[in-house]
């Protein structure tokens, strides 16, 4: 998991794969030097798009996490609700932008390493590097006292970081290698668009009665990373039934990874853009509904949860909500 691009061959697998490295004594020269390539490509289709590819289910998603999860018959369920409702929401793949961009400065010491990076997890840039390198994670020193922004793209170290360490090594001198913004679509990471569809059953009173979220999703042509959106069903809303299921495509895109929320982000705006579907079917207040249908555990295992306030919170906004509902205009009022 977590392949990187290192100039392993010749093939462009993605749109700003990085192909080469200049080095240069200055910025100037090195940006001028990357200018004047002139590569050259024998082009193929790009397969993009949730419908670019045969569909498969994945082996895990997010991290190890179960494809497929069920309890109870949501079939069942369904048949027996009063009210339902099917909907499907797509959302599109986001980048992330930090205002800081991955960026490195790296010196070698002998086999001694010296890194100056942003990162989110050092003990797993460390490790990473000394598996790359055939060093001890010992002999490397990463130094990250601030982070303009990560979001979660800056967990793992990146291809174009390790070509700078790579740049330091064969030239015997410091390189400080920094990403412009065009680069960051596509070589750190992304999160992956989703087709998500929800079906949803309740009785007369409002109750859930079953519970079904189907997320289909992208990664790579060559390595893994599977958006776990409907994993936010697990433990959100009570119901006897709940079924939560992936598939996945390959298309020719750099790797997905985390981004800020992976699965709740993604998996909350359907699910709770179906939850507000499901409480109009029923005629009801939507934080009214939410609060029917408090799960007091674990909808999926039944485990207690160590810590929740959601239910007050939920009382809270639906006052804020009575107290600040517009009125009627008088006469003398105008509304644009």
């Amino acid at each position: 998991m977590f392949r990187l691009d290192l100039l392993q061959s010749d093939r462009v697998r993605y749109a700003n794969q990085p192909i080469a490295v200049v080095i240069a004594e200055t910025l100037e020269a090195a940006t001028e030097g990357a200018a004047l390539l002139s590569p050259r490509y024998e082009a193929e289709p790009a397969r993009v798009g949730l419908d670019a590819a045969e569909s498969f289910v994945p082996p895990g998603v997010g991290i190890g996490n179960p494809p497929q999860v069920h309890r109870g018959d949501v079939e069942a369920g369904l048949a027996a609700a009063s009210k339902q409702i099917e909907a499907t929401y797509e959302t599109p793949p986001q980048y992330h932008n930090a205002m800081e961009p991955h960026a490195i400065v790296a010196a070698w010491d002998g086999d001694t390493l010296s890194v100056d990076t942003p990162s989110q997890g050092l003990a797993l840039a460390q490790g990473r590097l000394a598996g790359l390198f055939g060093i001890s994670p010992s002999q490397i020193h990463i130094r990250s006292p601030f982070l303009g922004g990560g979001f979660g793209s800056k967990g793992f170290i990146s291809g174009p970081q390790v070509l700078g360490i790579m740049a330091a090594r064969m030239v015997g001198q410091p390189v400080k290698l920094v990403l412009s913004r065009e680069q960051m679509f596509g070589p750190v990471g992304h999160r992956a668009q989703t087709r998500q569809t929800l079906r949803l059953g309740a009785d007369n009173d409002g109750k859930l009665m079953a519970l079904e979220h189907r997320t289909k999703t992208t990664s790579s042509m060559f390595d893994d990373f599977f958006e776990p959106a409907s994993d936010s069903s697990h433990t959100l809303y009570a119901s006897p039934a709940i079924s939560t299921s992936h598939e996945a495509i390959r298309v020719d895109t750099g790797t997905p990874l985390f981004m800020r929320a992976p699965g709740e982000a993604t998996g909350s705006i359907a699910l709770e853009s179906a939850i507000d579907e499901m409480a109009h079917a029923c005629g009801m207040d939507p934080l009214a509904f939410r609060l029917a249908n408090y799960a007091e555990v674990e909808p999926i295992s039944g485990k207690p949860f160590s810590s929740k306030g959601l239910r007050d919170w939920l009382r809270a906004r639906r006052r804020e909500f009575r107290l600040e509902a517009p009125s009627a205009c008088s006469p003398g009022d105008a509304r644009s």
